[in-house]
């Protein structure tokens, strides 16, 4: 008995979701890399109002930051088959990460076409992982409760 539930236990973490969080690691650094390369060209080519594109370069690293302990979290509440790990995961990619990610989508001062395609990838990422965290919730539930049985 001891041995097939830690079998299913070691079985039990989501591997799309561990694969989504690994490449999303990776997106988010090219993300950051390309906007702070955008916000160049946009101070330099177009005029912004005092104070508005040092402010949407703030936006910019707390996105990267939030993003950063979004996908530390999914990792270790996959890997460690904590419900309630995912539940944070996935009230900190519903709110926070959505909406500042709709906000560079499309209500920057200036939205050139790469922040718009960036911006667009980065939100699939987050519908992917918020899809999956769901699934994984699902099944650390499932699991825990026929280990109590």
């Amino acid at each position: 008995m001891h041995q097939r539930s830690s079998r299913a236990r070691i079985h039990s973490s989501l591997l799309p979701l561990q694969v989504f969080a690994y490449y999303n690691w990776y997106y988010e650094l090219f993300y950051f890399v390309v906007s702070i390369i955008a916000f160049v060209y946009k101070g330099s080519k177009f005029p912004y109002p005092e104070g508005e594109l040092g402010a949407e370069i703030a936006g910019l690293c707390a996105v990267f930051l939030i993003n950063l302990g979004r996908l530390v979290l999914v990792s270790s509440a996959n890997k460690q088959h904590r419900t309630d790990m995912m539940v944070v995961f996935f009230i900190v990619s519903i709110f926070p990460a959505v909406a500042i990610g709709a906000y560079f989508l499309s209500n920057q001062i200036y939205v050139l076409r790469v922040d718009f395609i960036l911006n667009v990838i980065q939100l699939v990422f987050i519908a992917v992982e918020g899809a999956l965290s769901i699934l994984a919730m699902l099944t650390f539930s499932r699991i825990k409760s026929n280990m109590m049985e």
